[in-house]
């Protein structure tokens, strides 16, 4: 009767973790995708505060340059200029490129009489913009800092999320199957 009483037991701590499993199967991933995208805005935001510009006023388009999606238990982290919003002097790929790989606040890297192609630099003088100025102010790469933020960040996710599988998940069953299986 005690052995039929423990396998019981056993039974309902195994539907109990199942439950406990789904349910981590169910938040995890939106809690991970929500902090992704918080990462990446928070990166966004000091890569803006790095430099405040003098003369033009920002569109903070790079806020649209990313986007995280969840399907099920599946994160996809994307990144298109052509979801940068606002209007600009440089077309969607040059700001993509120049300022949210980059790391450039502004600047053109190309152009008749560019005294350097292929690195960004202010136009002046201010409203007529006919000559060259100083190289563009570059801070980080937008890009890079949330790839490095967004990938330690998940490592410690997984990790944090498989300890509280062993703790609240396998622990407690095999401490259950421990009972049925010593008598």
């Amino acid at each position: 009767m005690a052995r039929k009483r423990e396998l019981l037991n056993f039974y309902h701590n195994l539907l109990k973790a199942q439950n406990r499993a789904d349910q981590m199967n169910r938040e995890n991933p939106k809690k991970l995708a929500s902090e992704l995208d918080e990462i990446a805005r928070s990166v966004i935001a000091r890569w803006y505060g790095s430099y405040e510009p003098l003369i033009y006023r920002r569109q903070s388009g790079l806020y649209d340059v990313f986007r995280v999606q969840r399907n099920g238990t599946f994160i996809k982290v994307m990144f298109n200029a052509d979801w940068i919003s606002g209007s600009h002097r440089a077309d969607n790929t040059t700001i993509y490129e120049n300022s949210f790989k980059n790391g450039y606040h502004g600047g053109a890297s190309q152009g008749d009489g560019h005294p350097e192609p292929g690195v960004p630099y202010w136009r002046t003088p201010v409203g007529i913009y006919s000559e060259w100025g100083h190289p563009a102010y570059r801070s980080f790469s937008p890009f890079e800092q949330m790839r490095e933020e967004m990938t330690q960040y998940a490592h410690t996710f997984k990790q944090d999320a498989q300890r509280k599988f062993e703790t609240t998940v396998l622990n407690p069953l095999w401490r259950s199957l421990n009972g049925v299986l010593r008598k």
